[in-house]
């Protein structure tokens, strides 16, 4: 578990000079603000200062943030006390870690572990993040590829041994989300047999797999070595290799389309328990996760076609809306890339999602925070009101405010105006209201019953402040 205490950030976009204090233990921080006030960039500053830090203890090139900073932060850790043939007696405690570095100087970057100012920092201090922009940003896709590249490099390569073959299968240290990993996500999603993951997509999407061949997968041509062929998946070697042949020994049917000779695709379709089968192969489905973007990163992947059933319809997966994406996505997410020490930066995740489904996203998210730590952008009211144990933090012009006002549970339009600076209705409609209630407040009932009854023409006679309205003329005349 991780929990952030402290973040200084300086000349970085519109950031000039923020402090981000983080009280106590809490899984969740949530960032809101208009349109430019930064919310972004805290989350960009946060990756490229943890991708710096990977690559320093990795001994890698360190591509050193383009702003000066400070992180402190929390992450919880297990020491070994005593082992015994018979037991093992561990320690679980909460290690402090600080570091800081200046724009662009490398050497600059300085960390303390603890109360030892020798300790060096190591990976098992370091949280691996999990990162979902629903735009695009190539500050971010530029720091995941040179992450995503060394773990490519490490699965192809011919493993030793099988116990080899495994330990190679790494969860990223920085994962961004890219469009094409959608499919991947639903159909790894889809590889759950048992479990609360069958029940949200069946319950809270209404969606299944048909029973044959629902799910097809295409492989397409790239020529690792010279003169192997399709059936050696073109001299593709390693983990890459053994997984093309798990998938052609469980795949149902196999289907060579021919567009030429360089450019032959292989389409290979499974049935629902084929594809339980191919995740069985590396026990969970995190792996299956990582395996299929490992095809994709080494540019064999050439997509999927789902098919899936909904009210005894069948539909493809891309029908899907925006919103049962973007849900889709979050749950991925969350049950595939999340680790004892993952941190979460999510920003606007619920831009597409239905009112009723926004209402129970941070619901759904606090089953994973008793692991994981979430930062979250939005712009929403509801999801104000649903924060019930995590920071609220309104940024402005680049500069951080800590909110500690009573948010949760409050009505949608409440949070709106209050915390958001929005009005609940739009100008025209407020200026309508403020003249009816101050007739009522001046004692001019019969002007304020005329009215009353003109909005309530326009606006229906069940509109709340309407009805507060006509409850205050009844009780004064």
């Amino acid at each position: 578990m991780i929990y952030l205490q402290r973040l200084v950030l300086r000349q970085n976009k519109v950031i000039q000079d923020l402090t981000l204090d983080f009280n106590g233990l809490k899984p969740m921080t949530v960032l809101i603000g208009e349109n430019g006030s930064g919310k972004t960039t805290v989350l960009e500053s946060l990756t490229a200062i943890f991708a710096a830090l990977y690559q320093l203890v990795d001994g890698h090139k360190v591509t050193a943030p383009a702003f000066d900073f400070e992180l402190t932060y929390l992450i919880k850790t297990e020491e070994l006390i005593e082992e015994t043939s018979m037991s093992r007696s561990d320690k679980t405690n909460f290690v402090e870690v600080i570091v800081s570095g200046e724009r662009n100087v490398v050497a600059s970057i300085k960390t303390i572990v603890g109360d030892n100012a020798n300790r060096p920092l190591t990976k098992d201090l370091l949280p691996n993040l999990v990162i979902y922009y629903p735009g695009s940003s190539d500050t971010l896709l530029h720091t995941y590829q040179r992450f995503e590249q060394n773990s490519l490099d490490r699965l192809r390569s011919k493993p030793s041994n099988s116990v080899d073959a495994f330990s190679r299968i790494k969860e990223f240290p920085i994962f961004y989300y890219q469009n094409q990993h959608f499919d991947m996500l639903l159909a790894t999603l889809l590889a759950f047999e048992y479990g609360d993951v069958p029940q949200f997509l069946t319950n809270n999407l209404n969606i299944s797999l048909i029973n044959n061949s629902s799910i097809g997968l295409y492989i397409k041509p790239k020529q690792f070595k010279k003169d192997v062929g399709i059936n050696e998946f073109w001299g593709s070697e390693g983990e890459v290799l053994r997984f093309l042949n798990f998938i052609r020994e469980h795949a149902d049917y196999e289907i060579l389309n021919k567009k030429g000779v360089a450019n032959n695709r292989l389409s290979f379709f499974f049935t629902q328990q084929g594809w339980y089968q191919l995740r069985e192969q590396y026990v969970d489905e995190k792996s299956l996760f990582l395996m299929l973007n490992m095809l994709d990163a080494s540019n064999l992947l050439g997509g999927f076609n789902i098919a899936l059933r909904r009210n005894g319809n069948l539909f493809p997966h891309f029908f899907l809306s925006e919103g049962e994406r973007q849900r889709i996505i979050i749950k991925g997410l969350a049950e595939l890339l999340f680790s004892d020490h993952t941190l979460f930066l999510l920003d606007e995740p619920n831009v597409f999602m239905h009112p009723s489904w926004q209402n129970n996203f941070m619901e759904e998210l606090s089953e994973y925070t008793n692991r994981a730590n979430f930062i979250i952008t939005t712009h929403s009211p509801i999801i104000l009101s649903s924060i019930k144990d995590g920071h609220l933090i309104r940024m402005y012009a680049g500069q951080g405010e800590p909110i500690v006002g009573h948010y949760y549970g409050r009505q949608y339009s409440d949070n709106l105006e209050d915390f958001m600076g929005t009005p609940s209705r739009i100008a025209a409609v407020s200026e309508e209201l403020r003249i009816l209630f101050d007739m009522i407040d001046n004692e001019q009932y019969s002007d304020a019953t005329s009215k009353l009854k003109e909005l309530q023409k326009k606006y229906g006679s069940d509109d709340s402040d309407l009805i507060r309205a006509q409850a205050m003329l009844n009780f004064y005349q």
